[in-house]
């Protein structure tokens, strides 16, 4: 993965609103991407979670039917996600 692991957080600050990664030792937290609109920033702050679930969901799906039966719609979402 290329991405900053999750989870991350909304923070309200005065100019925007901040989505920022997990706090580590040693390492403070930092604005992974900035938003002015709610319902933005808690979408932008879901996205780890949400391809994780979807990939969890695409395997299940597979283990039931087949690879198949999976829509298009779900593996150009992780594919998009993944950056590929």
């Amino acid at each position: 993965m290329k991405h900053t692991k999750g989870p991350w957080f909304v923070h309200s600050k005065k100019e925007y609103i901040a989505i920022t990664a997990k706090e580590t030792e040693g390492n403070p937290k930092w604005d992974i991407a900035r938003s002015w609109e709610d319902a933005n920033a808690r979408l932008i702050s879901a996205a780890p979670e949400l391809l994780e679930a979807l990939k969890h969901a695409r395997q299940q799906l597979i283990a039931l039917c087949s690879e198949y039966d999976v829509p298009n719609s779900v593996n150009l979402a992780i594919a998009k996600a993944e950056g590929k």
